[in-house]
């Protein structure tokens, strides 16, 4: 078993569970805002890491090439989106008016912070099955290789000290008819 392909799963695994970590977070970070300058600077920052993330893995496939394409025109124009409403809102002295601006930026936030991890997860479900096919095949076979030599592992030592005692006593059967080393 390579230790790439083990280090592999194991890196994907963990972006599945920190993009939806930082899914989360946005989420609450977005419900707590009281302004859109509140609900700004964190999303511009989660959209923008995920953005370059998304940028600088190699896909592997047309298929997650495309997805990856998707993700990255999706989180363009959501930044630039909510770019505009920050300015829009900061331009508007119209409470109730920043108060709608900043539900839409909201909703918008909510439903965009999955993003990432939905693709994330639906690359990793259609990810290289041959690869995984292997490493499984070569995990079953080194548990039971392991089954069998602990299985046999007492036989196994018990032939090896029979062999040893038999080759003592020849030894000295021998010495005593006098067929041992003459020099």
């Amino acid at each position: 078993m390579e230790a790439k392909q083990v280090d592999e799963v194991s890196l994907k695994n963990y972006k599945n569970i920190f993009t939806i970590i930082s899914a989360v977070s946005l989420c609450l970070t977005v419900i707590k805002a009281s302004n859109i300058l509140d609900v700004f600077i964190p999303s511009f920052t989660y959209l923008c890491s995920n953005l370059l993330a998304f940028y600088a893995i190699n896909a592997r496939s047309a298929e997650k090439l495309k997805s990856r394409e998707r993700v990255k025109k999706a989180y363009i124009y959501i930044l630039g989106t909510i770019f505009v409403i920050l300015l829009i809102s900061e331009s508007i002295k119209i409470n109730f008016l920043v108060f709608i601006l900043l539900i839409i930026c909201k909703i918008v936030l909510f439903i965009s912070a999955f993003i990432a991890p939905y693709y994330s997860i639906i690359d990793d479900i259609s990810a290289d099955p041959e690869s995984l096919k292997e490493l499984r095949k070569e995990t079953k076979e080194q548990i039971e290789e392991d089954k069998k030599s602990k299985i046999f592992s007492t036989r196994n030592s018990r032939i090896e000290r029979n062999k040893a005692t038999k080759e003592f006593i020849e030894k000295h059967e021998k010495k005593k008819r006098g067929e041992g080393r003459r020099d």
